[in-house]
């Protein structure tokens, strides 16, 4: 499957944003190169949150209407905030046919999104690669991450299997401002990798290529690093 242009994807963002300004198993772990298959025991969420979404099937589970525990802890915007982690609730976004949920934290929205499904891993089960916005409401400023997303059985009512997210890698990032330094132009995953096209601000050539391929040791390896501004390689912590 072919994912859209990041332009539409941020103009989607963005005018959602200024929308909802005017109208007043497993969680998701953090990521890991090698994760293991988080344990099928489900645990009472916190006193005051939700319970994590589960699913009949990957295939299924609602990105748009989930609550996750989202896999980042309060990474720095460019705006010098900070993006609010832990356990979201999303909401489903209008108009109804949005492909985006979102969830609201203080002065910050936490967009999500499904963008392609592959088996990235090469288990033979489907992986999902899965993109979060996290933007300020007022000014849009913000960073655009993208995971790959595998998910683990858990047991439900009288035996039922069921079905919840973890992240096996962060792939890369998009920065979400004006003149952004590095921008993820097209995303696509495949069995036993991801593609991504990237425009980079001083770099020699645009778009930039590049292939992450799997490594069961190490999570995803990209061909070359992102020249000029190698750090949004480097997952939000």
């Amino acid at each position: 499957m072919t994912s859209r242009t990041l332009r539409d994807r941020l103009a989607a963002a963005a005018a959602f944003a200024v929308v909802a300004a005017a109208t007043g198993g497993a969680a998701l772990n953090a990521p890991a190169a090698a994760a293991e298959t988080p344990s099928t025991t489900a645990s009472a969420p916190p006193p005051g949150q939700r319970s994590l979404t589960i699913a009949s099937s990957p295939e299924k589970f609602d990105w748009r209407r989930a609550t996750v525990d989202v896999p980042w802890t309060s990474p720095r915007l460019p705006d010098g905030s900070r993006c609010p982690g832990g356990r979201l609730s999303f909401e489903r976004q209008t108009p109804p046919e949005s492909d985006f949920g979102v969830a609201q934290r203080g002065r910050h929205r936490i967009y999500v999104r499904k963008v392609d499904t592959a088996d990235v891993t090469r288990d033979g089960q489907p992986d999902q690669l899965i993109q979060f916005n996290c933007l300020t409401s007022r000014s849009t400023v913000g960073y655009t991450w993208y995971y790959v997303v595998s998910f683990t059985k858990v047991s439900g009512y009288r035996g039922k299997v069921n079905y919840r997210p973890y992240v096996r890698d962060f792939v890369t990032s998009t920065e979400f401002v004006a003149n952004a330094k590095w921008v993820v132009q097209g995303i696509d995953a495949r069995y036993g990798a991801v593609d991504v096209r990237q425009s980079v601000k001083g770099a020699r050539t645009n778009p930039v290529r590049r292939v992450f391929r799997w490594s069961d040791r190490r999570g995803l390896i990209p061909n070359r690093p992102l020249p000029v501004h190698p750090e949004a390689d480097r997952a939000p912590r």
